[in-house]
């Protein structure tokens, strides 16, 4: 789970904005529809279980959800923000990114 102070409605820009200033990351709740969290989740599963952790990775097995014994993608601990192994580029990351809900809460911070 991510910690309460990261997390914001879209209104709070100002609150939003300095998370991103200060920690480089924001949770803006609400933005993406119930469905296209779905379909994210599915794509990053999709990914987790492929290219992500060379198979090693089972959506429907918790066992294989642990970083101690080298299974799941390394990432920076301090985040918890995947950055190897084409994480950024997965499709999972652009249908986020491509969503105009994201895209315009983007618009009013850059």
């Amino acid at each position: 789970a991510l910690p309460g102070e990261i997390r914001f409605q879209p209104a709070d820009t100002g609150g939003w904005r300095e998370a991103l200033r200060h920690r480089g990351m924001a949770v803006l709740e609400g933005v993406l529809p119930q469905v296209e969290l779905q379909a994210t989740l599915e794509d990053i599963w999709s990914w987790l279980e492929g290219v992500g952790s060379g198979g090693a990775v089972s959506r429907s097995d918790s066992s294989t959800w642990t970083m101690g014994d080298g299974r799941w993608p390394k990432d920076n601990m301090s985040t918890g923000i995947v950055c190897v192994r084409g994480a950024g580029q997965s499709a999972g990351a652009w249908r986020v990114r491509g969503h105009a809900a994201v895209q315009a809460a983007f618009a009013r911070f850059w």
